[in-house]
């Protein structure tokens, strides 16, 4: 959402640019100044859009560290493994099958979940 200021001078509208207005208006505009707030502007809008798009790359970081870090839990808990033997093991999975890392993990889950929590066997359907 772009800030409209009423600057009375071109003098203050630069220092509203300066201070991160996106959008500055005065009753008289010098050239120069609508392009210092212009420049402004656009250099803001970019910021902000890079902050957006880190963002969601982190969010995503975060959730394959999540499933990742489950994946890990049923392979130390099934196969008795470390946690650096399970990870391990995901990751040779996932250069075997040229897979990422995080398919590998939902694959373990889903087989977790299909299999049940694996101390009695599964009950053919009736």
């Amino acid at each position: 959402m772009a800030t409209a200021i009423l600057a009375p001078d071109a003098q203050s509208a630069k220092e509203f640019a300066d201070c991160g207005a996106f959008v500055v208006l005065t009753p008289a505009v010098e050239p120069e100044v609508m392009a210092a707030i212009g420049t402004s502007a656009v250099a803001r809008a970019g910021d902000l859009r890079a902050a957006r798009q880190e963002a969601e790359n982190l969010r995503g970081m975060l959730e394959t560290r999540k499933v990742v870090e489950r994946a890990k839990g049923v392979l130390m808990r099934r196969l008795g493994v470390s946690e650096d033997a399970a990870y391990r093991r995901m990751q040779k999975a996932s250069q075997d099958e040229n897979r990422k890392m995080r398919e590998i993990a939902e694959s373990i889950l889903s087989a977790e979940r299909l299999y049940g929590d694996g101390d009695q066997p599964l009950q053919p359907d009736a």
